[in-house]
């Protein structure tokens, strides 16, 4: 397996505390790959667009939660 592929996760099947795991994981990455880019030693540039990408997947099931929650 390459280095940072990552098996796929069904963020349906997740608990909300592993919701909120995996969302700030992916924050943290998104920071520090920034820091990365600005001092031209980011070696995957498509590594911030993955994990603004893991974040939106995170936010959108916990929405769906939430919705699904108020709706009884």
């Amino acid at each position: 397996m390459a280095k940072g592929k990552t098996k796929k996760v069904s963020y349906a099947e997740l608990t909300d505390a592993e919701l909120d795991k995996v969302y700030k994981e992916a924050k943290k990455a998104i920071q520090e790959a920034r820091f990365q880019a600005a001092t031209g030693s980011l070696k995957n540039v498509k590594l911030i667009r993955q994990k603004k990408k893991e974040v939106a997947r995170v936010l959108t099931e916990k929405r769906k939660r939430e919705l699904a929650q108020q709706a009884g």
